[in-house]
């Protein structure tokens, strides 16, 4: 049998993937060998890998006894051309495609901090939703694996609280494998999200030449200044009303095609319903006391000596023009004179 392990991204495929490297001789003395593909292939020194689906058949048909499991979240998004070369390569070999979806209000705004935190993207959100609206919808994607592999061979499983919490998606994947989803050893979750305010100060940062280094004293900088100031949480509302109503539409629809083509009867948990958004969220807005502590410590002259360039950098993001304006300024102040 052959696994192929398509993503989605941002739907735990790291972990997944960071389990499997970890675990490779358990799995592969519960009958599964754990191999990368394509450009992963030499990235991993020591483990199996394929540069091209036609390897991948070579392989198959030489080790007919062999379970072999490829995880790659960039295969979900094939195109007509490359999932049809990937089942004519792998016609006549059992091909089994485990593929993990989640609500599609929490997948943008992950999609959208992961972009920003890789410098994929340096657009506000209402921007990248715009920019990701061909790409919103899972079906495109599972329609072309379903009909070139058969919807038999397709697994679905949803990540949210009511079928596969986070915490269980191992033991969860391990159950699509037909394995016992307790063996292995457990790895913390892997590619997380930042604050919402790291992700801010990372967009108004980008493309103004500011150094790794600089950056990372920033980031730390910033971190500090919402522990000192605990009200600001984790989390802010990005999507207006109507963009999450738009998601909640294609989700449920692509939920109920799903269940008709897969009989996975998958019940998802219900949406949240969203008040009005305030505001469109970036650095500059964030609450006045976070940035006048931010401002104050990125002034400080010790920090100013030891990192002149990320204190000018700091400067540079327009704290000084926020809308409180002078107010901003007298807390800068107060918390320089502590």
């Amino acid at each position: 049998m052959i696994y192929l392990h398509i993503g989605r991204n941002k739907a735990g495929s790291t972990t997944l993937q960071d389990f499997c490297l970890r675990n490779l001789d358990v799995l592969e003395q519960n009958g599964i060998r754990y191999a990368l593909y394509s450009h992963l292939k030499d990235s991993v020194p020591g483990v199996l890998g394929f540069a091209h689906q036609l390897y991948l058949r070579d392989y198959a048909l030489a080790h007919p006894d062999v379970n072999i499991l490829i995880s790659s979240e960039w295969m979900f998004y094939f195109d007509d051309f490359h999932t049809g070369s990937m089942a004519d390569a792998l016609r006549g070999l059992p091909v089994r495609i485990i593929a993990y979806i989640r609500p599609y209000d929490s997948w943008i705004c992950s999609s959208y901090a992961q972009d920003i935190r890789s410098g994929e993207s340096r657009d506000d959100f209402d921007t990248y939703f715009e920019s990701l609206r061909p790409r919103l919808t899972v079906w495109p994607c599972l329609q072309r694996w379903g009909e070139r592999f058969g919807w038999d061979n397709i697994i679905v499983r949803l990540i949210d609280r009511q079928n596969t919490p986070w915490d269980r998606i191992i033991e969860d994947f391990l159950t699509a494998l037909g394995l016992d989803p307790d063996i292995g050893a457990p790895v913390p979750a892997s590619n997380q999200g930042t604050h919402w305010a790291v992700t801010e100060l990372l967009r108004a940062l980008a493309g103004s030449g500011v150094s790794p280094a600089d950056t990372r004293e920033l980031i730390s900088l910033l971190q500090t200044s919402l522990q000192a100031n605990p009200g600001v949480g984790r989390a802010i509302q990005y999507l207006t009303q109507a963009q999450a109503q738009e998601l909640a539409e294609k989700y449920q629809d692509d939920i109920a095609k799903i269940n008709a083509f897969t009989n996975a009867g998958i019940d998802p948990e219900p949406l949240q319903v969203l008040p009005e958004r305030l505001f469109l969220p970036s650095f500059r807005l964030l609450p006045a006391p976070i940035l006048a502590d931010f401002a104050a410590r990125a002034g400080a002259r010790r920090f100013m000596a030891l990192h002149p360039n990320a204190s000018a950098a700091a400067r540079s993001l327009g704290v000084a023009k926020h809308p409180f304006g002078a107010r901003l300024r007298a807390r800068v102040e107060a918390i320089r004179r502590r």
